[in-house]
């Protein structure tokens, strides 16, 4: 995350090609990190990291 834009391979990405993503990195057994800037909020942050959650349930 970057100024409350979530970034994936240095793209872009809205919250279903992310969740996409995340699906897939869990599917094939990969560690998912989440990192953010300081330039980003702390709502943005926890919109992201829900999103990772979500799929992991």
């Amino acid at each position: 995350m970057m100024k409350n834009e979530m970034f994936y391979n240095n793209e872009r990405v809205n919250q279903n090609q992310l969740s996409e993503i995340i699906e897939k990195s869990i599917k094939n057994s990969h560690t998912i990190f989440t990192l953010y800037d300081l330039e980003s909020n702390y709502s943005a942050f926890l919109e992201m990291n829900s999103i990772v959650d979500n799929i992991y349930e």
